[in-house]
């Protein structure tokens, strides 16, 4: 959702919950494969869900954001989650995947890690 030139975060929720985290609606779609323009008109309450989840616009991204100890999903390439994990260190430890590479994926320097695409979706505890 773009106010201006500002590039507006999103959250992905599903049933409620938040999954995942993107700085823009433009990543938010490469990662999802949903319409830019479905989840902006969801984001802004014009429209009910977009790819059968809802989206609101954050704040800010950059604020909470650290690669490095935000909690991540792991998700296949059609974007189901995997598995979530409370940081991208533990996530690349449990993995396998090089933390630079689940890294650059998050920020959207990259699109998979590993085979897998990743997402910051905020603070969890565990691994599922």
């Amino acid at each position: 959702m773009s106010k201006g030139n500002t590039v507006v975060p999103v959250t992905q929720y599903r049933n409620g919950k938040a999954i995942a985290k993107y700085p823009s609606i433009t990543v938010a779609s490469r990662f999802t494969k949903v319409q830019p323009a479905h989840i902006g008109k969801v984001a802004a309450g014009r429209r009910n869900t977009a790819g059968g989840f809802s989206w609101k616009s954050s704040k800010s991204f950059t604020d909470r954001f650290s690669p490095r100890n935000a909690g991540v999903s792991m998700m296949n390439k059609d974007g189901q989650v995997l598995a979530t994990y409370a940081s991208a260190e533990i996530a690349s430890e449990m993995s396998g995947v090089a933390l630079k590479g689940i890294t650059k994926v998050i920020t959207g320097a990259g699109r998979i890690a590993g085979g897998y695409r990743w997402a910051s979706y905020g603070d969890t505890t565990t691994a599922e």
